[in-house]
């Protein structure tokens, strides 16, 4: 069995550890939106955001379609946001589509590329 002291110190290395991932990450992130001031041709800032999987969480309208209950087996309609994801059944939240968030990736066909702002900010919504 480990004292109380290894076990203060393995707790406090993998804090140190959580925090190092993250640092990086953090780093990662504010190198990506920098690289983007540095891009003024449209074309090539959508073929950078493509190719590192940027993008950024925005209100879009759900999709309705059937959904199968597990249990029972009945198939009854649904709403689902863009990437697919279950949000709820249309019994409980009705038959209008609504708008939720859903993180998607820059593309030409969302969002503009506004050079005269810096990082992210450069890809307007054109949905919102």
């Amino acid at each position: 069995m480990t004292d109380e002291k290894t076990m203060i110190a393995i707790k406090s290395n993998c804090k140190k550890q959580y925090i190092q991932k993250h640092n990086v990450i953090n780093d990662f992130n504010k190198f990506k939106n920098d690289v983007i001031n540095y891009i003024t041709d449209e074309d090539k800032a959508f073929e950078f955001v493509d190719k590192y999987n940027i993008g950024k969480s925005v209100m879009r309208h759900t999709i309705i379609d059937d959904y199968t209950l597990k249990k029972s087996g009945k198939v009854i309609k649904a709403h689902y946001n863009l990437n697919g994801k279950y949000v709820g059944s249309v019994s409980k939240m009705g038959d209008e589509t609504f708008k939720t968030k859903t993180w998607t990736k820059f593309n030409k066909n969302d969002f503009a590329f506004d050079n005269t702002k810096n990082g992210y900010e450069k890809f307007v919504d054109l949905l919102n």
